[in-house]
């Protein structure tokens, strides 16, 4: 199960319980400063128990349990690996789910009704898709999952008789390398159903040929990345993680102008934080993008709102840098595909 799919589901689970949030930013390089998100989350723990002078004593009990939690539960050595972000989650009631997330992170801590998930939003990893590494001989064809990479499904290319003139040699070899392409785009196809993306490498000609080959909506789909060679893939997983944020971008970029053209169309969209939290607080979110400006703006507004829509299942995305310029202006950061239209906010 998928780091996001644990913290939805426990963030559903415990939307209306008092919850105790942490996260803990990756180690950075500089070896004097590997400790300093320590004295951070004391500093944060410290200010969350002021605020709480004024709590019920059941209150205080809670966040003191989840609390010693924690600190029974982070790393032995206090050293955060450098490539690797921490989460922990603690409810009120003692259930509590520990995450090992991509780096990039703030070191923060949260109390309040529910799971905050907008930081780890942020840091998401694009989770799953297939990777073609194709030449002029062969076609692998590998399905990762969370970094995961199974068996690659490899496709040959035709042999052929390389005796007679030139020019049909050469015909020959460019209908084999033909064939192959769409060899793989049929496997391709079988294996990407209708919404899975691909990221396409080797070489360059190659890789064109395939993209060429592939149904228009696979392809859209679909990008070349320059830097994936041929080669293990996991090997050039920066690469493949590179190319799947910019396909995000560009379904992204997609996503937010239909939202611009429904709300004259058929009056299923909000854009804008206002009316997308109007629309929430009535259960109507669909789907939600918002931009960094927009949490920085409103940090505890948006991690409501994103709180409200994922309780009534809506899809909850941050938006790529490439995208968030879509977002700015009237939509100021914010816009949310709706159930059903409506009504005017009063």
């Amino acid at each position: 199960m998928s780091n996001w799919i644990e913290l939805l589901n426990f963030a559903r689970a415990h939307s209306g319980e008092l919850t105790l949030s942490a996260y803990i930013a990756a180690s950075p390089p500089d070896p004097s400063e590997r400790q300093s998100w320590m004295v951070l989350l004391r500093q944060h723990l410290n200010t969350l128990r002021d605020q709480l002078g004024d709590a019920t004593v059941a209150e205080r009990d809670a966040f003191g349990n989840c609390v010693e939690r924690l600190f029974e539960q982070l790393p032995a050595q206090r050293t955060m690996p450098r490539g690797q972000s921490w989460a922990f989650f603690c409810g009120a009631g003692g259930n509590e789910l520990i995450l090992a997330i991509p780096p990039g992170v703030e070191t923060s801590v949260h109390w309040g009704l529910g799971a905050r998930v907008v930081p780890f939003l942020k840091v998401a990893e694009p989770e799953e898709g297939l990777v073609v590494q194709m030449d002029r001989q062969l076609a692998r064809i590998t399905h990762f999952n969370e970094s995961l990479f199974e068996a690659p499904f490899v496709i040959e290319v035709e042999k052929f008789d390389e005796l007679g003139w030139p020019d049909d040699a050469d015909r020959t070899r460019m209908q084999a390398q033909e064939n192959l392409a769409h060899a793989a785009a049929k496997h391709i196809a079988a294996m990407a159903g209708d919404i899975m993306p691909l990221v396409i490498g080797g070489t360059s000609e190659s890789a064109l040929r395939l993209l060429n080959s592939l149904p228009a909506a696979l392809a859209d789909r679909a990008i070349i990345s320059d830097d994936l060679r041929m080669g293990a893939p996991d090997h050039s997983m920066r690469a493949i993680r590179n190319a799947m944020h910019t396909l995000r971008a560009r379904r992204q970029h997609a996503r937010i102008e239909q939202l611009r053209e429904a709300v004259y169309d058929t009056g299923k969209a909000a854009l804008g934080y206002e009316t997308a939290k109007y629309a929430a607080e009535r259960g109507a979110i669909a789907a939600l993008i918002f931009s960094e400006a927009a949490w920085r703006l409103h940090p505890d507004g948006i991690e409501t709102l994103v709180r409200d829509a994922i309780a009534e299942g809506a899809d909850v995305e941050w938006a790529e840098p490439e995208a968030e310029r879509d977002l700015n202006g009237p939509m100021a950061g914010v816009a949310a595909l709706l159930r059903f239209p409506l009504a005017a906010m009063p």
